[in-house]
């Protein structure tokens, strides 16, 4: 089975230290758990996340079947494969892991919750959503798998939807990139390609660059290589992450080319999202907010940014429309809120403004009207009627 992550800079968002790199692996045959089951699990990560209790999170991953699912792909000599197994399954390899994808959360910067149960991939899957201080957030669904030691979870693997991969891709990845002939693998990525001692070189020269944080030179070695390798999406997901980290303008350039060679396939819809709004094409953009809330659920998050592309439209009857859903679906989320108060404040509603700080102070905030005396925006609205009538 498998459980669901997404993000988008639209919001600012950013969960950082996800491993660097991804490819597809094939689901495995794995023990059936029923839907109580998932949901206990689940509940027990968004616990141990809201705890920020890094050992917690670890407890629940099953490593040796996250291990087996990488080696299966990227190695077929026994030793090596016992001697990857050895080191991947070490409690090391498990605090590494965890602590690099749960960065935020030792900030204190993240609250994870549990959304129930969506359709993905032809199952019911049960979703966690994490929010992140900044205004961000990012949805999770788990692949599970009995353990086989007693040092192990139920937690297999995990999808991250703004990345549109499970872990053990991303993983997988990294691997093949530092051992590129391994499998044949850099020959299928090549395709027609001939595949000269350059080319495996400049792989081995990828994994040093990024290791020694020079990502300038990663980055040009990326946009270097051939044509028929530069456009794969392994590679274009590749120059992503390291165009994030050298320049904004690399990295909205890998997103044009995301949208240009990959925009059909739905696990690019969340960073695609991020480069429709930065390229002003409200309506891909609109589209593709759609798209996400048929398979993550009309939650406060997801209606907030098809409001927010409904004001960047001019639509402000529809924007409001969302947010009202925003606040029936999810009443804590906060920011639903005060986003509406905004576009309030805009048409000068200023008795509907009073309604949705009410609304506010029901999910037990406390307000005061000095604090409102001190923010300019709040001005027309403190010199109405409808704020000398409202009783705290």
């Amino acid at each position: 089975m498998k459980t669901t992550i997404v993000t988008t800079r639209l919001h600012r968002w950013c969960l950082q230290g996800l491993m660097l790199l991804t490819m597809a692996l094939p689901a495995a045959a794995q023990q059936s758990y029923d839907r109580e089951q998932q949901q206990a699990i689940s509940q027990a990560f968004v616990d141990a996340v809201n705890a920020r209790d890094l050992d917690a999170v670890g407890q629940l991953m099953n490593m040796q079947a996250l291990g087996q699912r990488i080696v299966d792909e990227a190695f077929t000599d026994p030793e090596i494969r016992e001697g990857y197994m050895e080191g991947f399954g070490s409690e090391q390899a498990r605090s590494q892991m965890i602590g690099g994808a749960m960065m935020a959360m030792q900030q204190g910067a993240m609250q994870a919750h549990f959304r129930g149960f969506v359709e993905a991939e032809g199952e019911s899957r049960p979703l966690v959503r994490l929010d992140i201080e900044n205004g961000g957030f990012e949805y999770m669904f788990f692949d599970f798998e009995a353990p086989t030691r007693d040092v192990d979870g139920d937690i297999a693997d995990f999808y991250i939807a703004s990345s549109g991969k499970w872990q053990s891709e991303q993983m997988l990845q990294a691997t093949r990139l530092m051992l590129p002939d391994q499998n044949n693998w850099l020959k299928r990525l090549a395709g027609e390609t001939a595949i000269d001692e350059e080319l495996v070189k400049s792989f081995g020269q990828l994994v040093e660059h990024r290791m020694q944080g020079d990502f300038k030179a990663a980055y040009e070695l990326l946009t270097g290589l051939p044509e028929s390798v530069r456009h794969e999406r392994v590679i274009i997901d590749l120059a992503l992450q390291i165009g994030k980290l050298y320049r904004d303008d690399a990295y909205v350039f890998q997103l044009g080319e995301l949208a240009k060679y990959h925009g059909d396939d739905p696990s690019t819809h969340f960073m695609l999202l991020d480069y429709y709004y930065l390229q002003g094409d409200v309506q891909q953009a609109m589209n593709i907010t759609d798209k996400l809330i048929e398979r993550f659920g009309a939650d406060g998050p997801l209606m907030m940014i098809k409001a927010n592309l409904y004001i960047a439209a001019g639509e402000p009857d529809n924007a409001e429309q969302s947010l009202q859903r925003a606040i029936d679906n999810e009443p804590a989320f906060l920011q639903s809120y005060w986003v509406l108060i905004q576009l309030l404040l805009q048409q000068q509603r200023f008795d509907d403004v009073v309604l949705a700080l009410k609304g506010v102070q029901g999910q037990g905030i406390a307000l005061s009207k000095d604090m409102f005396h001190a923010n300019p925006e709040y001005e027309g609205f403190v010199a109405s009627e409808a704020f000398a009538n409202w009783t705290l």
